[in-house]
């Protein structure tokens, strides 16, 4: 092998590890780029769970507030501790003690007595799901049967709350008068501690369970739903002014699109009903920052084309140098 064969190898070879050098870089920059975006996405998918959950307990607080008023305080405690003892979220307890005390409050009762009745079927929904495996907004839509009289969907969880039973259910307890003698707010008192006699064997099921992995999993997971609502309610702030500076912007956006339409508008009704001459003076004068516009945009990928070029050309050059020593006259083109 002749010295120059050898020079011709060495230089081809040396492009080749070149090449692959650069392929290879630009393969892990891809591969970097792509592991950054899907951690970006997990994380905005995190982030939006957590102001949506934020938002949803931020909501059903605001039904709280309206019906407890002072006693706040007091549903705030019971709520947070509903997911060990009754296997709900905060959010939901707040949710189905909120709309309980509604009802109760429509009928009549007292905000004392408004609180105790919603939060103690909403507490019993959780064991009733607990104890019947269903979910515990099916318990929830069941009980809600002591405020609307319907019976049917109580039978499900084995309690007959017919008219005959509760009427004997008061004579038994001492209300002194059936059903037809009492007010929409005596029967509702009425309902209310019938089904909480009958439901006797599932209330507390959730705690005498605790320690079954399905309400283990359950509890963790509730904890982790409360966390995420926690973390959610710091974010909300940024949120709120994030999302108010979209929607201004949108305005703004909209406004200008606007503006122009009604300038384009304008512009054809005026071409419309000009002479010849003027559609000459009016294509010119619209036409003319077009031109402009469009010679500094070649102007701009002219400097992008240079600063291309000067990346490039030392590489064509070394490359060219090895087609020309391995091709003859082709390569002496190439280069």
């Amino acid at each position: 092998m002749t010295t120059e064969q050898l020079n011709v190898i060495l230089n081809v070879n040396g492009a080749s590890t070149y090449t692959n050098g650069i392929n290879s870089a630009r393969l892990s920059t891809v591969a970097f780029a792509a592991a950054i975006g899907v951690a970006a996405k997990k994380m905005l998918d995190f982030t939006m769970s957590c102001v949506k959950a934020a938002s949803d307990l931020e909501e059903v607080e605001n039904v709280v507030g309206v019906v407890f008023g002072n006693m706040q305080t007091q549903m705030d405690s019971w709520a947070k501790s509903a997911a060990k003892n009754f296997g709900l979220s905060e959010t939901l307890a707040k949710k189905y003690a909120g709309l309980y005390g509604a009802m109760s409050s429509s009928f009549g009762f007292a905000s004392d007595d408004a609180y105790e009745m919603s939060t103690t079927l909403a507490g019993l929904a959780g064991d009733v799901a607990s104890f019947y495996n269903i979910t515990s907004d099916e318990a929830y839509a069941k009980l809600k049967s002591v405020f609307s009289g319907e019976t049917e969907t109580l039978k499900d969880i084995g309690v007959v709350m017919t008219q005959a039973a509760l009427d004997q259910y008061a004579l038994a307890e001492g209300y002194g008068k059936t059903t037809k003698e009492m007010t929409q707010q005596e029967k509702v008192a009425l309902r209310y501690k019938f089904v909480l006699d009958q439901l006797q064997q599932a209330s507390g099921d959730y705690v005498r369970t605790a320690d079954s992995w399905a309400n283990m999993a359950r509890t963790s997971k509730l904890e982790l739903e409360s966390l995420t609502a926690e973390i959610g309610m710091s974010l909300m702030p940024t949120a709120k002014y994030v999302l108010s500076t979209i929607v201004a912007g949108a305005k703004s956006v909209l406004i200008v699109i606007n503006r122009v339409a009604k300038g384009v508008n304008a512009f054809a009704m005026a071409w419309k009903d000009a002479s010849q001459m003027t559609k000459i003076f009016m294509g010119l004068s619209f036409s003319l920052p077009v031109v402009a516009l469009g010679m500094r945009a070649v102007t701009i990928a002219q400097i992008g084309f240079h600063a291309i070029q000067a990346i490039l050309i030392p590489q064509t050059i070394a490359f060219g140098t090895v087609l020309k020593a391995a091709f003859g006259r082709t390569g002496l083109i190439a280069g």
